[in-house]
């Protein structure tokens, strides 16, 4: 995030998801009780509970390179409000949704998220393992 083409890397990995909940809501939405008002409060609740459970670990990835007042504001920019938004949203989408996407569709969106996931868990070659925290 302090560099613009890590920026730019981290719009393009949100762009799949962000497909696929336009992918959704287009091909229709289907409203079912307790209504859209309700299923978006309660799914941008679950957003935020698994956004920060998902913290804990890019918390302590972050840790390894950056000190601490850093990697927590690296950390809280992850996972703001632009990812719950994005999060519900697709949440959203899948629940009301008229017509399921192809396996196609699915499987793609799935390895892009899992090579992204390679990416953060991967270390940079030649970094130290954990640097001490002052």
């Amino acid at each position: 995030m302090t560099r613009l083409w890590r920026s730019r890397l981290a719009l393009m990995w949100l762009l799949p998801l962000i497909v696929e909940a336009i992918f959704w809501a287009v091909n229709g939405l289907e409203e079912q009780p307790p209504g859209f008002g309700l299923w978006a409060l309660t799914l941008m609740f679950v957003g935020v509970n698994e956004e920060l459970i998902s913290r804990g670990v890019i918390l302590n990835r972050l840790l390894t390179v950056n000190r601490a007042v850093f990697a927590v504001l690296i950390g809280a920019t992850l996972f703001g409000l632009p990812l719950v938004i994005v999060h519900a949203t697709t949440d959203f989408t899948v629940i009301h949704a008229v017509e399921l996407p192809s396996d196609l569709v699915i499987v793609a969106v799935h390895l892009l998220v899992i090579a992204f996931g390679i990416a953060l868990l991967r270390g940079r070659k030649g970094e130290h393992p954990r640097r001490a925290v002052a």
